[in-house]
């Protein structure tokens, strides 16, 4: 429906709804322009007219069904796209339809939206618990294993054997990576965090990929070794980020 402006005392239009955004963002239509069309009893300034200040909400094409290649969240309307139809904008990634209004909120100094909820520092300790049984669960079972096969091999009188526990060590490490690469490199979530209802995702919204999600685990190690620090700095944080989601560039988030 065509819109009609008031400027310099003279009335423009009609102006279509592509060109009339195209007027808010350089900044010809503002707060106080008057504007009327079609349904409006009078004319009316733009700022009551919009409610927000903002041009209205676009219409978005409905989430495909299907996506192929690596995929990103809007920051406006929380719809997912694959990302080369995603537009970086005030480091945050925005789609075709919600670009014109994403960039009045930027213009107009409003407070920009998020499509994620962080998940805090109490829901990623209980997730980490579960996690913990999980392997601890799994790590009993290879020790059972490895000291139950070498019960009849005791170490002469003055020698020390190593070899089971340095054994034990070992596969414990290889289970405690493999859990964490393959659940987060899969599905975005460990158990852990699949049971209280998060996932660990990049930055910009783009699932982690194996190699990341080996990254994120030795990374941890950071977080455990500043006395559990790196872990307490999702507490505080903005964006709810520990030591290694700074490090790795991730954000765990509520589903």
């Amino acid at each position: 429906m065509p819109y009609y402006v008031v400027k310099d005392g003279q009335r423009v239009g009609p102006l279509s709804d592509e060109e009339f955004q195209n007027r808010i963002l350089s900044g010809e239509i503002g707060p106080d322009t008057l504007i009327w069309q079609a349904g409006m009893a009078d004319w009316k300034r733009y700022a009551e007219h919009s409610g927000l200040e903002a041009p209205p909400p676009p219409e978005i094409s409905p989430k495909p069904t299907f996506l192929t290649g690596p995929t990103g969240v809007c920051a406006e309307c929380g719809n997912t796209f694959v990302r080369d139809e995603l537009v970086s904008i005030a480091g945050a990634s925005v789609c075709a339809g919600c670009k014109p209004l994403f960039l009045q909120r930027i213009r107009e100094g409003a407070s920009l939206p998020s499509a994620y909820r962080y998940a805090g520092f109490w829901i990623r300790v209980v997730a980490k618990f579960v996690d913990g049984m999980i392997l601890g669960a799994m790590g009993l079972a290879v020790q059972l294993g490895i000291f139950g096969t070498s019960l009849g091999m005791a170490p002469q009188p003055g020698e020390v054997n190593f070899g089971p526990t340095a054994l034990s060590w070992g596969l414990g490490m290889v289970i405690g990576v493999s859990y964490a690469v393959f659940f987060l490199g899969k599905f975005g979530a460990t158990p852990g965090k699949m049971a209280v209802g998060i996932k660990v995702i990049r930055s910009d919204g783009a699932p982690i990929t194996y190699g990341r999600a080996a990254g994120r685990f030795f990374a941890e190690y950071l977080s455990l070794l500043t006395i559990y620090i790196g872990y307490i700095m999702a507490g505080f944080d903005e964006e709810k980020r520990a030591l290694h989601d700074h490090i790795c560039d991730t954000r765990v988030v509520k589903n």
